[in-house]
């Protein structure tokens, strides 16, 4: 087909902008994300070997979107809108490009979106839920005569092993009896696979498998640098260290990599979405869940820092405990003993330290960005308050008898593991303390002495 002879209309790029445009809605962004799923039987006569994995795969199912997380999908949304009215103007300059040879064509490089937050605050799943909602593969007629061409609103992938750009690349554009020749210039491919097929958002996920090499910090930047060549809106995730690692890369890096970051943070104990998600599951789990889980959100929350996947690990192994004792239904007090069980050791440390304001074990999970002063003076008033709850008590255990300590609640009587002797410093005043805090808060950084 002569390109001269192409006058098509604009059926291709009005069909791309409507469907993406039409999810440009907050109600219908819940609706399309949300997943409540039901026990294939009733979980009461799951056999105990079974219980820990029919709880996880059940939570793992469930999501429940928080107002952050439809704020950050209706943001998603309109990038891909952009996206579209940028680079499909008309179904004639559609073709133009179709028929532009590859290594003639260039798209603009993008600036990456950085999603980040602290280790199991649900960058997944709210990548999976994306997914989700983005516009189903499409095949439309680009002209008459021309053959159909399958349009995808987006490519998701994992890192994991692959530690360059070509290796990610190959299972997005080549088949798989290809893969092994290893063709010159993927990217370019790439680029013009990307635009034929209509793609407008590109999400990579589980990079921190990278930052596991000697040479993680020149890795992920190649790795990012060459992903955004190929000129779709790129959304990768993060976790805090990984951060870290490319804020220690020159300023240009720093400039291209880390300018457009969205961060995710624990919603509160008292909020509507944190009690959304607990009514969720105990709609869930059923009678099997004996918790008034609105009663107890502060304490749950307390338990898992308010991170859904130390909430489903928690609820996971206080089943487990539970059915090992021949019950079939979970109390307070199976949350509180699985709390302090061997299993949940890693994640109770994590759960402490966020919930351990002005401490250098809780530096490791505060926010390489500045973040919102509104949103760093929530954060520096919920931790403010965890600290005077855990003065109370322990003023309230102090005065106990040995034996009224005995038969205190659990939660009252945390157990605490030894400490290694280390050389003491100077301590500082608790104004000092403060004021570091806030300026880590409201600016990512220590400040110098």
């Amino acid at each position: 087909m002569d390109k001269a002879d192409i006058r098509p209309g604009n059926k291709i790029t009005q069909t791309l902008t409507r469907q993406m445009r039409e999810l440009n809605n907050r109600d219908l962004i819940a609706n399309r994300v949300t997943q409540l799923p039901r026990p294939s039987s009733p979980i009461e006569q799951v056999q105990t070997h079974q219980i820990g994995p029919t709880i996880e795969a059940l939570l793992h199912q469930l999501y429940m979107p928080t107002s952050q997380d439809l704020d950050i999908l209706e943001r998603f949304v309109q990038t891909g809108i952009a996206h579209y009215e940028t680079n499909y103007p008309s179904d004639h300059s559609y073709l133009q490009t179709l028929y532009t040879h590859q290594e003639s064509f260039s798209p603009p490089v993008q600036t990456p979106t950085c999603l980040t937050g602290p280790a199991g605050i649900g960058k997944t799943s709210l990548l999976q839920a994306l997914g989700r909602l983005l516009p189903p593969p499409i095949e439309l007629e680009p002209a008459p005569n021309h053959g159909p061409v399958l349009f995808t609103s987006h490519w998701s992938i994992e890192v994991r092993q692959r530690v360059n750009a070509n290796s990610l690349l190959q299972q997005l554009v080549l088949p798989l009896e290809e893969r092994s020749a290893r063709p010159r210039n993927l990217g370019a491919l790439a680029a013009k696979l990307a635009h034929r097929a209509g793609v407008a958002l590109f999400l990579v996920d589980e990079l921190q498998f990278l930052t596991q090499s000697g040479t993680a910090n020149t890795l992920i930047t190649k790795l990012l640098y060459e992903l955004s060549y190929v000129g779709i809106p790129l959304v990768y995730v993060a976790n805090y260290s990984m951060c870290r690692l490319l804020q220690k890369r020159p300023e240009q890096d720093r400039q291209r990599l880390l300018a457009n970051p969205i961060v995710m943070l624990p919603t509160q104990p008292d909020s509507q979405d944190w009690m959304a998600y607990l009514r969720a599951i105990q709609k869930v789990l059923g009678t099997t869940l004996q918790i008034d889980v609105l009663k107890e959100r502060g304490t749950i929350y307390y338990l898992s820092a308010g991170l859904k996947r130390l909430v489903k690990q928690l609820l996971r192994r206080a089943y487990e405990l539970a059915w090992h004792t021949g019950r079939r239904y979970v109390t307070i007090a199976d949350l509180h003993d699985a709390y302090n069980d061997t299993p949940y050791a890693i994640s109770r440390q994590q759960v402490e330290a966020m919930l351990s304001p002005h401490s250098k074990r809780s530096s490791e999970y505060v926010c390489p960005f500045p973040l919102p002063r509104v949103a760093a003076q929530a954060l520096a008033q919920q931790q403010e308050e965890r600290k005077r709850i855990k003065i109370l008590n322990d003023i309230q255990v102090s005065a106990l008898t040995t034996t009224e300590r005995e038969n205190l609640p659990t939660e009252l009587t945390t157990p605490r593991q030894a400490k290694p002797s280390r050389p003491k410093r100077p301590k500082l005043s608790a104004q000092e303390l403060r004021k570091t805090h806030e300026y880590r808060l409201n600016t990512g950084q220590i400040p110098s002495k």
